[in-house]
């Protein structure tokens, strides 16, 4: 190419790392990344070799007085192990000691706020813990370092692994719906017996089977023997179980009388709800990973069963299927908003960059292992051949093949450590635990990072010795312009060592739910003695709102939000986002009208068709097949802009599920309504239009609003000057009752004052969006049950929607300028189906 006028360009400079990085990159890899000695050109470019390339640092230093390199290693005794016996330098079990050490290490450099990530004014600031990621080769033991992490007080989330089906909390309520399929499944039985769903204990599973086994030389399933155990008490049982065991009994008869009367997410939400699984789940340590596991499962069987009818079995089999398939499923993420360490591996972490990059684990072994026989596009197949005793020898072939494998591996493993180093933006901390060993970099004998690290960064005449004494060894290693700070063993790395010493597990499983919502309720009252002592304390900063216009920015959905119950929009909004367009509750109530044992669609799904229907019909789709086929296009349309990707249902399935909606519809008299005025619009002269998904920003008070009206009709006003502005708001939602039946008025009424806001919001749009508009008004259809509900005037009025609207907009921004200082719960009959009614302290459950 350059033959041919072609450039060659080197892409030499670092935009992202500090230059002290940068030297210590140039430094390490100059070493690293150098042709073996006596190597071939030819030979190196068919192994992929790379050789290193200075790079260029684009960004000034930052000044924090310290090195941007730290290497923590803790070197441990050789052990007891005899001269014979060679102990591994690098034993797998010293993964723990390394990992409490960097947990250590990390909690201290957070929690004492030592300045060391660069700010947006190019000075040096305390790192946070969403600052900091963990970038590892592979995520095998990737809980060592997470449990070591929570026990140290650090928040961490694993990115992208694939230990959801794996998770304590997916596995025993996996067993409880194998055990609900199959009542003789005595290993799940057992499973969820002695899981934190019961807490059994695994003498009163013995003494359950011995009993059994005494009783009669038949077999007995485990669950015929609990059910004669609570009745009968013939076992030696301490009555702390017995009292465990008879509640099991309890709760277990009444999922099974119910297992197929529920749908499967009712029913795992029920077993949920039944065991008070999730508050054994929000006390662990982990607690809201394993709450959004929990939910996440719910999600998962949601999904499921909306494809078609399927048994209990078929749920389990198809997760377990998944389990056994190693699938690489995420666990349910918190990382949205979360000060949280990242856990992740190197390959994942391509094309991105964190201040604070800790490379763990430096100790672990490549493990190469080959069979009987081996290929090599270069040497070709080789294979074992017996010699004279009868014993497998590789052939000179294979070894030439291996060789040049193991080559080819080494060359990407520098590649790779090159990668995680250079996601480091502002520091880099490297981790590692071995027995005395000569570090040494030479051919075959490299075989793991630390291999390559330990001749540059550890002092040569400290290899080989003795471990140092703890908080001894604290040395500076200069290599060519970088600085590296050697911490070893036990070296104190700041001032003020906390203690993070776990607390002791509690004796039961009563005892453990106890001290959890004790621990709840303490966190839940320091947090408000908190906000108290600031109050009495702080001069309350009043929000000026005339500076602050236009600074925030608010859907439609969430100001509803907000006004209903502050608590709930600051769980959905802050927390734990997982507010989806089927609005605010937890489960669809039963369509009352529709036929049973068919798929279902998602409520935001079918409303998301019904709305895309009731724009597009035309006056003249007045029979079924106009109606199908226009429902059809929009199914297709939908289809077409990406937004039925999650849904598994083929179209005339989706039709079917819509139809009696859309029938509905179609044979309303608002439709009719409608119907005239497009009519009308048709001719230029009658002033009449007809919007759809009319879409608007507008601004109120201090903050813009932003949202979507159905439909507006406009027409001349009765009085002959301007026009009348009538919003339609089309509503899906199921009812778990028929007009004229007793509670539907009720429940009609809790459905429009939800509503209210949203109306308001729509009116006062449409007065900034029509200028000679003189009346407006606005009216939510309820499709199902072919109701309609108008705004009175008064509260449709400019001043009125204005009035409402600027008082939940104040609220919220006097939130965030710190003039309140507490998102207020609103308990009543919607906490039933708030998702976050199972943490939320002042709940109606």
């Amino acid at each position: 190419m350059t033959a041919k006028g072609g450039q060659h360009l080197r892409l030499e400079v670092n935009f992202r790392s500090d230059p002290r990085l940068v030297d210590f990159f140039n430094a390490i890899f100059s070493r690293i990344m150098a042709a073996p000695a006596g190597s071939q050109p030819a030979e190196l470019r068919q192994s992929g070799f790379v050789a290193h390339e200075p790079g260029v640092a684009f960004r000034a230093a930052l000044n924090t007085g310290q090195p941007a390199v730290v290497f923590l290693y803790t070197e441990m005794p050789k052990g007891d192990k005899k001269d014979d016996e060679k102990p591994s330098p690098y034993d797998e079990s010293l993964r723990d000691v390394e990992a409490e050490r960097l947990a250590r290490y990390v909690w201290e450099l957070v929690e004492q706020k030592i300045p060391l990530v660069n700010d947006t004014q190019g000075k040096p600031r305390p790192p946070t813990y969403r600052d900091i990621a963990f970038l590892f080769g592979a995520l095998t033991d990737v809980k060592t370092y997470e449990r070591a992490l929570r026990r140290a007080g650090v928040p961490c989330y694993v990115v992208a692994g694939h230990g959801f089906y794996g998770r304590p909390e997916v596995s025993d309520l996996l067993n409880l719906l194998a055990f609900l399929d199959n009542r003789a499944d005595d290993i799940a039985l057992a499973g969820i017996l002695r899981s934190p769903l019961f807490g059994l204990s695994d003498e009163t599973l013995l003494w359950l089977r011995w009993t059994a086994a005494n009783a009669s030389d038949q077999w007995v399933s485990l669950y015929s023997q609990l059910r004669r155990e609570a009745e009968q008490k013939q076992a030696a049982l301490a009555s702390e179980q017995r009292a465990l065991l008879e509640e099991a009994v309890e709760i277990l008869e009444e999922l099974l009388a119910v297992r197929n009367r529920l749908p499967l997410p009712d029913l795992i939400e029920q077993a949920i709800r039944r065991t008070g699984y999730d508050i054994v789940c929000a006390g662990a340590e982990d607690g809201p990973q394993r709450l959004s596991n929990l939910d996440k499962l719910v999600a998962l069987a949601r999904g499921f069963a909306s494809r078609e009818t399927h048994l209990l079995r078929d749920f389990v089999a198809y997760i377990r299927e998944f389990r056994r398939l190693d699938a690489r499923e995420a666990e349910a993420q918190l990382e949205l908003g979360l000060d949280a360490v990242a856990l992740l591996t190197i390959h994942k972490s391509k094309g991105l960059e964190f201040p604070v990059v800790v490379l763990p684990d430096l100790q672990r072994r490549w493990r190469q292992s080959a069979g009987k026989f081996v290929f090599e596009r270069n040497s070709g197949l080789g294979f074992d051949v017996p010699d004279m005793l009868g014993r497998r020898r590789p052939t000179a072939l294979k070894s030439m093949a291996l060789e040049r494998i193991e080559r080819r591996e080494q060359f990407e493993r520098m590649r790779q450590l090159y990668v995680a180093m250079t996601r480091a933006q502002d520091a880099l901390i490297l981790s590692a635990a071995a027995r005395p060993k000569t570090g040494n970099a030479e051919g075959s004998s490299v075989q793991s990072f630390l291999d390559w690290l330990s001749p540059w960064l550890l002092p040569k005449e400290d290899a080989g010795s003795a471990a140092p004494e703890a908080g001894s060894a604290r040395t500076e290693v200069q290599l060519d312009a970088a600085r590296i700070l050697v911490l070893r063993d036990g070296a104190p790395v700041v001032a003020g060592n906390a203690d993070p010493t776990p607390l002791p597990e509690p004796s039961s499983r009563e005892a453990f739910v106890v001290q959890a919502a004790a621990d709840a309720g303490q966190r839940e009252w320091a947090r408000r003695e908190l906000i108290r002592q600031l109050e009495d304390q702080l001069e309350t900063v009043e929000p000026d709102p005339e500076a602050m216009v236009g600074r925030y920015h608010y859907s439609v959905a969430q100001l509803n939000s907000f006004a209903h119950c502050p608590r709930q929009y600051y769980f959905a909004r802050f927390l734990d986002p997982l507010e989806d367009e089927a609005g605010p509750e937890r489960r669809p109530v039963e369509d009352t009208e529709r036929p049973e044992g068919q798929a279902r669609l998602s409520p935001a799904i079918r409303g998301l068709i019904v709305h895309r229907l009731c724009e597009d019909l035309q006056p003249e789709d007045t029979d079924n097949r106009a109606l199908r086929a226009a429902l059809q296009r929009a199914v297709a349309s939908l289809r077409a802009e990406g937004r039925l990707e999650g849904v598994m249902l083929d179209d005339e399935s989706i039709l079917d599920d819509v139809w009696w909606l859309a029938k509905r519809y179609a044979e309303s008299d608002f439709r009719k309504e409608i119907d005239a005025v497009q009519r009308q619009a048709r001719e230029p002269s009658s002033g009449c239009e007809v919007w759809s998904e009319r879409v608007f920003t507008i601004r109120c008070g201090a903050a813009l609003v932003t949202g979507a009206m159905d439909k507006v009709l406009i027409m001349p006003h009765s009085g002959g000057q301007g026009v009348t502005a009538h919003i339609v708001d089309f509503k899906t939602n199921a009812f778990a009752t028929r007009p004229g039946e007793p509670g539907f008025e009720a429940e009609k009424a809790e459905k429009v004052a939800w509503y209210r806001l949203q109306l308001q919001i729509y009116a006062l749009a449409l007065r900034e969006l029509t200028p000679n508009v003189k009346e407006v008004r606005a009216t939510l259809h309820f499709l199902a049950p072919d109701e309609k509900f108008e705004l009175p005037a008064n509260q449709a009025g400019k001043e009125a929607a204005a009035h409402a609207v600027n008082k939940v907009i104040n609220e919220l921004v006097a939130i965030r300028t710190f003039a309140e200082t507490d998102f207020e719960a609103k308990p009543g009959a919607r906490c039933q189906l708030c998702r976050y009614a199972n943490v939320c302290a002042d709940a109606i459950r």
